[in-house]
């Protein structure tokens, strides 16, 4: 197929002198000043790009100065790809220093040295490769790392063992069966073994080729990038010039390379053969390339420059321009991969492969990647390890190929090596280890490996070149915001009251969205966010992301809320508590305490906020880590710490409402009190619910959201005033139409058959306040399911799926089946892990008692079977999850051989507008997590979770008894709120923990969302800045007076204080 020339190579001398110390002491210098210097360098600047809206792609920077590019190189998990980049790179230079100083030998001893350097990566870059390609792209989630990490260290292990052992049988195949020369033989086992690394070479170039071209071109003009964020200086736009023409030119030497194989190896039979014939004048100045196949000539094109550039006179010129357009067309492909693996890193970060191509390779979501390091250190170390192998074999090849006098002799080197290891190298089949090794220095392996690997990687990257090109103009479109930083610039912080005063006066009613939120006027909530969308502006953006986070997360729309925190956090360099404390909420509500587990660890210590995520989290908790946690006696004095501990208490009696008086001067608690409105109701009390509700609209006519006129609607429904009900959604559409409760309302009326003008059909807009309420009969079970998993704390939304969503129901909110369970006397008793199916277990083991009695040993293999059986069976069903949990389906299978079980068509209409579980706080803002059926205080040793409550040891009725005696019953009216001085709070608390009352004051008071003031009050500089009004939206049942006057159980205050908002 190749024939060549005779080349000559360089020899290899045994005998170790100290001179031979000169080329490695070389090399290792040269390579510790590339990775102190030019590396670090080349990595500044390096950015991340993420999908935000409208085709934008905020850019965020990773690394700006040496020291965070040093930094990033040594992220966790980077070494690994790092030290394989640094290996290459010392053996080359090692290699280039032998070459230097004396390229007629070598010595054995430093030979041996660089192939060892070289090697390493080389074998290693397929593995890398192949399970960077097939594993899924890792995601935020904290437990998709961790479990990747474990399987990786699996995956590297079988992979490794799985390529070697193909590869040794491919060359058996290939010199037993095929019969092919062992020239042949290695050059193919090694293409074989290297296609993983060659694969993801052309996938990642492929995708990428429409992003490159268009950014070099950018910083070939002077402009910043995407890749280069500042505009370039001279000798960089020169190299951005280099670079993109070699990036044009990658197509054309693809197809020239891969058209000269095949012509090499199969279509010169069937076509003319003097179809390459060089002229008389080209033989005359290169007499070497009548021997010369059309691959070691540069294809067609380097065929074409012989001819051309044998018309030069002087036949030195002549000769190097030839030599230079060969070998260029050989490493063109290459040449981008080895010097510049940065670009490729750039690239892979910035993420041009799924932006502007297809096929691309994705290691980690961009979001994950700026919100985690150990993200980045992955993709770094893939971005070496799987590049360093293939573009170092290739460029070492191409250079011994075209300079054959500083090839060593593999002759030499396999009787050397033999004289030295004997008989400990391994043998088989004829040949050895070090014989094998060596034999890749033949010049035959040489050249078949050169232009064998040149193809294969040209013929990779044509295809995914080409169907990439039909989003050359997506990419032109996408508007990468290279100011994001600057322009979002943080939260400003403002000392100056009077300054404060002045911005804050210039904001409208209203358009504060965190402000709009924590009142719950989520009307104009609604409202403002749809302008915030339509911004251009990078702090905007923020606003707005920040404000749908904490929005979906406090309607139940988890998924929504989690993408929306992810996005976030990524835009704030991983920094930012708010959104880490949401994730943590969404693994809570998810029921994955694995993820939970790992995010509270984020979380800081003695932090309100935190601690009673991490109480939540110890009481979800069957077993491990998390149960270890103490409640602090100031935790229980927050409005969430009541109300946890309150809403546990009553779980066993399935209390509706609080023993004690429920307190109504904090939007927890009055989330919360909405809540046990809703069990007010699914308990047939709907006389009650509606009595308290008025009670609490009476104390607060002016500070209640529409979800309250909205839970009146809905207890009217059930006492069948369907005409009250309509006039107070007319009402409610006029002021608060965009109100999402009032969109679930109006579908709730719509079902029932009403028609009227204001009740709109709202099923398209995508609310899942509608989405429940609405008759499901033409979605399909599968499109529910997928509902379901974005709001796992909606139980109502899980008992629209049937009998199957039983199960999820009684892990969302185990409150939905207090209904049944009452009329039936079926209180929520968690049987203990031990307790399903003993009998059974029992049996089995006496069966093998039995058998060892009358046969021996025989019966032990079956008692040992049954003890490992009731074992799992008592882990299982401590594993906590969502769906198809063993425990909840247990439960429910109960439920239902009773009759006690609720079905969706048995509730009171609108359950899922009103009814909560365990609400928590983030950023003052009230989140439901649910009420999952295991938390229940007469489960296991649950005392120490609920402090104050010692129901001491017996049997659960003897302890349920001793629940209900000390709650006492339902409590009768409802607590306003009262001046409460410190230091009466302080004698509630232990002394011991009274150096911790600061950090349970409760959440600073936030005057915007954006601003965060240094001080507790705020003085405007005049009334006439002041354009902010006094109270609240007016609603339906609110029709006094315009001046506000404090309900009963209130004081007047002269001054606004810490806890009132200043739109009221």
């Amino acid at each position: 197929m190749f024939s060549g020339i005779l080349m000559a190579v360089a020899d290899i001398r045994s005998e170790f002198i100290m001179t031979d110390l000169i080329p490695v002491f070389f090399g290792i210098v040269l390579s510790f000043i590339i990775f102190r210097f030019w590396v670090p360098f080349a990595l500044r600047k390096v950015q991340i790009a993420f999908y935000t809206d409208d085709g934008i792609y905020e850019v965020h920077r990773i690394t700006e100065t040496f020291k965070q590019s040093r930094k990033l190189l040594g992220e966790d998990g980077a070494i690994f790809g790092v030290m394989q980049y640094r290996m290459a790179v010392t053996g080359l230079m090692i290699l280039a220093g032998e070459i230097a100083f004396q390229p007629e030998e070598y010595s054995l001893y430093v030979l041996v040295l660089i192939m060892f350097l070289l090697a390493i990566p080389v074998l290693i870059s397929p593995v890398s490769s192949l399970i960077g390609q097939f594993t899924k792209t890792l995601s935020s989630r904290k437990a998709d790392l961790i479990d990747y990490k474990k399987n990786r260290r699996i995956l590297i292990i079988v992979v490794t063992i799985m390529m070697f052992a193909l590869s040794l049988g491919f060359w058996v195949y290939l010199t037993r069966t095929l019969n092919l020369t062992p020239e042949e033989s290695r050059a193919w086992t090694l293409v074989l073994f290297l296609f993983p690394s060659i694969l993801v070479y052309g996938r990642v170039m492929g995708s990428s080729w429409n992003g490159l071209v268009q950014q070099k071109w950018k910083r070939a003009k002077g402009q910043a990038s995407a890749l280069n964020p500042h505009p370039p200086r001279f000798f960089a736009r020169l190299l951005a010039l280099f670079i993109l023409v070699n990036i044009i030119l990658m197509p054309i030497t693809a197809l020239n390379g891969v058209s000269s194989y095949l012509y090499d190896i199969y279509l010169n039979e069937f076509l003319p053969e003097d179809l390459f014939v060089h002229s008389a004048q080209s033989l005359l100045v290169y007499p070497e390339i009548e021997t010369m196949s059309l691959s070691q000539k540069g294809g067609l094109i380097g065929y074409v420059s012989i001819e051309l550039f044998s018309q030069v006179p002087d036949v030195y010129v002549a000769k190097f321009l030839s030599q230079l357009t060969v070998l260029f067309l050989i490493l063109n492909v290459t040449i981008i991969g080895l010097a510049f693996v940065y670009e490729m890193v750039r690239m892979q970060f910035i993420g041009l492969g799924t932006i502007g191509g297809i096929g691309g390779v994705v290691i980690a979501d961009g979001r994950a990647l700026r919100a985690e390091s150990s993200h980045r250190g992955l993709l770094v170390s893939f971005c070496f390890s799987a590049f360093t192998g293939y573009t170092v074999l290739m460029l070492v090849m191409a250079i011994f190929g075209r300079f054959p006098d500083v090839l060593p002799n593999a002759q030499m080197c396999t009787d050397n090596l033999d004289s030295i290891v004997g008989d400990f190298s391994p043998k088989g089949r004829g040949t050895s280890l070090h014989a094998e090794a060596c034999g890749v220095l033949d010049p035959l392996v040489v050249e078949q490996l050169t232009f064998a690997i040149n193809a294969a990687g040209q013929a990779l990257f044509i295809p995914f070149w080409f169907i990439s090109l039909p989003k050359w103009f997506k990419m032109k479109r996408a508007i990468f915001d290279l100011s994001a930083i600057e322009d979002r610039g943080g939260p400003i912080i403002i000392e100056d009251k009077r300054e404060m005063a002045k911005l804050l006066s210039r904001t409208k009613p209203g358009e504060d969205a965190l402000s709009l939120l924590k009142s719950d006027r989520l009307s104009d909530l609604v409202s403002v966010l749809k302008r915030l969308d339509r911004s251009d502006s990078s702090r905007d953006r923020e606003l707005h992301a920040r404000t749908e986070m904490l929005f979906a997360a406090s309607r139940g729309d988890w998924q929504r809320a989690e993408d929306y925190a992810v996005n976030l956090l990524a835009q704030k360099e991983g920094d930012d508590l708010m959104c880490r404390k949401l994730l943590a909420a969404a693994a809570l509500a998810n029921r994955d305490l694995l993820e939970a587990r790992i995010r509270l660890d984020d979380l800081p210590v003695d932090e309100a906020e935190s601690d009673q995520l991490r109480w939540v989290a110890s009481l979800f908790a069957m077993k491990g880590k998390l149960r270890k946690f103490e409640v602090d006696e100031m935790l229980q004095l927050t409005p969430g710490g009541r109300r946890l501990e309150d809403l546990v208490s009553r779980f066993p009696m399935l209390m509706a409402w609080p023993s004690n008086k429920p307190r109504i001067d904090n939007i927890v608690d009055r989330r919360g009190l909405l809540g046990d409105v809703a069990r007010l109701r699914l308990s047939g009390r709907s006389e009650d619910a509606l009595a308290k509700i008025r009670e609490v609209q009476t104390m607060m006519p002016d500070m209640l959201g529409a979800r309250w006129f909205v839970a009146e609607a809905l207890c009217l429904i059930d006492l069948g005033n369907i005409d009250d009900a309509m006039k107070i959604h007319r009402e409610l559409s006029k002021s608060e139409s965009e109100d999402p409760y009032v969109a679930g309302l109006c579908e709730v009326l719509r079902t029932l058959g009403q028609e009227a003008s204001h009740l709109v059909d709202r099923r398209m807009d995508g609310l899942i306040e509608v989405t429940v309420a609405t008759d499901s009969k033409k979605m399909s079970r599968l499109e529910w399911s997928r509902i379901v998993n974005n709001m796992p704390t909606n139980a109502v939304a899980a008992l629209k799926l049937g009998r199957r969503g039983q199960d999820e129901a009684l892990a969302s909110n185990a409150w939905i089946t207090m209904g049944p369970a009452l009329k039936k006397n079926m209180w929520p008793v968690v049987r203990g892990a031990f307790a399903v199916s003993n009998a059974l277990f029992i049996c089995m083991i006496l069966a093998g008692s039995l058998v060892i009695y009358m046969e021996g040993a025989l019966g032990i293999p079956l008692v040992i079977g049954a003890i490992g059986l009731w074992a799992r069976a008592g882990n299982k069903r401590q594993v906590v999850r969502h769906r198809d949990m063993p425990l909840c389906r247990d439960y429910s299978s109960r439920l239902r051989s009773k009759r006690a079980m609720v079905k969706y068509n048995d509730l009171p209409v609108g359950t899922h507008l009103i009814l909560s579980g365990i609400i928590i706080p983030i950023g003052e803002i009230p989140i439901d997590l649910g009420y999952p059926l295991w938390v229940d205080p007469l489960v296991g040793k649950r005392d120490k979770w609920l402090p104050g409550l010692n129901l001491g040891r017996g049997s659960n009725k003897k302890r349920k008894k001793k629940l209900e005696e000390s709650l006492g019953g339902e409590s009768s009216g409802i607590e306003g709120r009262g001046q409460v001085s410190k230091s009466t709070i302080l004698s509630m608390i232990n002394k011991n923990h009274v150096k911790k009352r600061q950090k349970y004051d409760g959440i600073k008071n936030m005057s915007s969302s954006v601003i965060q003031a240094k001080g507790n009050e705020m003085v405007f500089e005049s009334s006439e800045n002041d354009d902010r009004r006094i109270g609240g939206p007016r609603r339906p049942s609110s029709r006094g007076p315009t001046k506000r006057t404090p309900p009963p159980g209130f004081k007047k205050k002269s001054r606004i204080g810490d806890n009132d908002s200043i739109f009221y």
